[in-house]
């Protein structure tokens, strides 16, 4: 996964979260994410993942949920939604 990092920026969080705020409801229910990552409720799966982006404190530890913030973003853009 490409958008993998140890730290992410307070303006790469805000970035992200802007960008799904005012995209949340034309998410389409369901995505697959890549080839082993698929989610059945995307509005849920966003919810809970920027949920943790808004941690005050992030670590290593929630890289990976936050890298697939941008991997979902990149996969709706493919699809067309910007």
């Amino acid at each position: 996964m490409d958008t993998f990092k140890e730290k992410y920026s307070p303006e790469e969080l805000k970035d992200i979260s802007d960008w799904f705020s005012v995209r949340m409801d034309r998410l389409p229910s369901e995505l697959v994410i890549n080839e082993s990552t698929k989610t059945d409720d995307l509005k849920k799966t966003v919810i809970r993942l920027l949920a943790l982006a808004r941690r005050p404190k992030l670590d290593v530890c929630f890289s990976g949920y936050i890298a697939h913030l941008f991997l979902i973003r990149r996969r709706l853009q493919e699809m067309g939604i910007e």
